[in-house]
């Protein structure tokens, strides 16, 4: 096929396209939701596999899954037993953590707002490797069911809802009615979740600490200098 037939082909499209408007506009919008489909796919798809994790050597971290034979699920997330036991008793990780998703309702001077966010272990931060811009972390005395009213915020909802002010450290937020202290500000890079915009301490009950069989905690993992994955 030559450039003179290709161009006979495209004017005789193009002629067929402008007599039948109605058909030209479907072709159109199907050619732009496959386009935009295609190209959300690729951003999801570059995002999650191919872009590095923006932190401190992450092909280091890993999650861990449990064999949940009984439930025929293959890669389970874990109990709180179950971190318990691999961060005590493990032998190939320098760090283990849990974290679980979580909304908040944040009151006060303006309109309730829905804040997307996370609980997490004191030890989060060290699997994730990244340290507050300002401010500190919590730590495992902020794990106990009553000493876990401290917050990190991430750097978007500062930024959204403070102004990024520099004293926002030690001012108080409430969250689902319970006054909780700002302690610290974290980079711009944490999403983990990835639609997260505040981080508390994972405090949880007695129950909750020796269902081993309650399977509702991710648990992820930074491995040891010279242990491969």
């Amino acid at each position: 096929m030559n450039f003179s037939s290709i161009t006979r082909d495209v004017r005789y499209a193009i002629r067929m396209l402008l007599r039948n408007p109605g058909f030209t506009t479907i072709a159109l919008l199907t050619f732009a939701v496959g386009i935009g489909v295609n190209t959300a796919v690729f951003s999801v798809f570059n995002g999650v596999l191919l872009r590095p994790l923006p932190y401190p050597d992450a092909d280091r971290i890993t999650m861990m899954w449990v064999d949940n034979r009984p439930q025929s699920i293959k890669e389970d997330i874990g109990s709180y037993p179950n971190y318990r036991d691999w961060r005590e008793q493990n032998t190939t990780y320098e760090h283990v953590a849990a974290f679980t998703g979580a909304n908040f309702t944040m009151t006060g001077s303006e309109e309730p707002d829905r804040i997307p966010g996370a609980r997490t272990t004191a030890n989060f931060h060290d699997v994730i490797g990244l340290k507050p811009v300002m401010g500190r972390l919590y730590t495992e005395e902020n794990e106990k069911v009553g000493n876990d009213a401290v917050v990190l915020l991430s750097h978007g909802l500062w930024q959204r809802k403070f102004g990024g002010a520099p004293d926002v450290i030690g001012k108080t937020i409430i969250l689902n009615g319970i006054a909780h202290e700002i302690i610290g500000v974290m980079p711009p890079q944490l999403r983990v979740p990835s639609t997260a915009e505040l981080w508390k301490p994972l405090a949880v009950s007695d129950a909750q600490r020796n269902a081993r069989g309650s399977f509702w905690l991710p648990v992820i993992g930074r491995l040891k200098p010279g242990v491969s994955v």
